[in-house]
């Protein structure tokens, strides 16, 4: 029920958005993403915001050859002032699902893996921001780079102009992670109706009751746990 996206290749598949305002970042952002990949030769390019230039006020999220997620961002001048290479960072190439959060706050750069910080690089000036009206998205490919994603597969990416708390983002990790469970379900489970007839919370487990006219669902965080009759 969950869908992941994969089939990218350098220079011809991939998704891509034109200028955009919404993702002119001043100087606080984060992106999140879940990513499957087995080893790869090449970098795995997952986010890009750039202009023709490839490096001015640059935005890169990558899985590296090392297997290991990596954060680039560059200042107004293109000089990679927040570069996160992961030495000490867990493998993410084990074609298991990873879940990978990257934000900048300030000057500061921070790249968290199944909901643990990983690795944090500072430098970067407070006037060095992304607003660029040049600038494109590209999802699964660095343009001018041989750097296509032909190795893994992403889902549930997101980018904000906000950043979360490291207590938010392990929130996010423990409620989603269920989701990648093979076979796990994630949506209403009626045969018949959208509607939902009442929601109830579990003050003990933190479990949530949905009922429908013809089905009950309990999830725990974002997974169906169960579906009594």
């Amino acid at each position: 029920e969950l869908m992941g996206y994969s089939g990218f290749s350098d220079g011809t598949d991939y998704l891509s958005l034109a200028y955009d305002a919404d993702f002119d970042f001043g100087t606080t952002f984060s992106i999140a993403v879940w990513y499957k990949g087995t080893t790869n030769a090449g970098h795995q390019q997952i986010f890009h915001r750039c202009n023709s230039s490839n490096t001015q006020h640059s935005i890169l999220l990558y899985i590296a050859s090392t297997g290991k997620a990596e954060f680039t961002v560059y200042d107004a001048g293109g000089t990679a002032d927040i570069d996160i290479a992961g030495v000490a960072a867990p493998l993410v190439d084990d074609d298991e699902w990873h879940f990978i959060v990257a934000h900048r706050d300030g000057d500061l750069g921070t790249i968290y893996v199944d909901g643990v910080q990983t690795g944090q690089d500072g430098g970067i000036g407070t006037t060095d921001d992304h607003v660029d009206t040049s600038a494109a998205i590209y999802i699964g490919d660095r343009q001018a780079a041989d750097r296509g994603m032909d190795t893994g597969t992403i889902s549930l990416l997101r980018i904000s102009a906000t950043v979360p708390t490291d207590t938010q983002i392990r929130q996010m990790y423990d409620a989603e992670k269920p989701m990648f469970v093979a076979s796990a379900e994630c949506l209403l489970q009626s045969g018949s109706t959208d509607a939902v007839l009442d929601v109830d919370v579990d003050p003990l487990t933190g479990k949530v009751l949905v009922t429908q006219t013809d089905a009950i669902t309990i999830f725990d965080g974002l997974a169906v746990d169960s579906k009594p009759t």
